[in-house]
């Protein structure tokens, strides 16, 4: 669930720290800085996400494998595909994603 949150955190870098930070009071120089980080953060979010899902498939075959596991949750599942939906929508944004957008805004005035 950690990873997940951090991969949430590394991909809000982009967009939604910057302007949490400047309205935490950071100054623009901070949440500039931070904007341009991008690509590493990105980078981090990928390796959390690969190491959060290698915990989790470790976990699943150490548990079918000899059967003393703990109570079985979905709710890691589900926020590593959460956050890994998230990452790949912000890492395909300015190809796919953003161009329908504008074309959709620009039919609507």
């Amino acid at each position: 669930m950690a990873a997940g949150g951090l991969a949430i955190f590394a991909w809000a870098s982009c967009c939604a720290l910057p302007l949490a930070l400047s309205l935490a009071g950071l100054g623009l120089s901070g949440t500039v800085w931070v904007a341009g980080q991008r690509i590493w953060f990105t980078l981090a979010a990928v390796l959390v996400l690969t190491a959060g899902w290698l915990i989790v498939w470790r976990d699943r075959k150490a548990c079918a494998k000899d059967g003393a596991c703990r109570i079985d949750t979905w709710l890691p599942i589900r926020l590593m595909g959460i956050a890994t939906l998230l990452l790949i929508v912000a890492l395909t944004w300015s190809r796919v994603f953003e161009p329908a957008v504008l074309s959709l805004l620009r039919g609507v005035r």
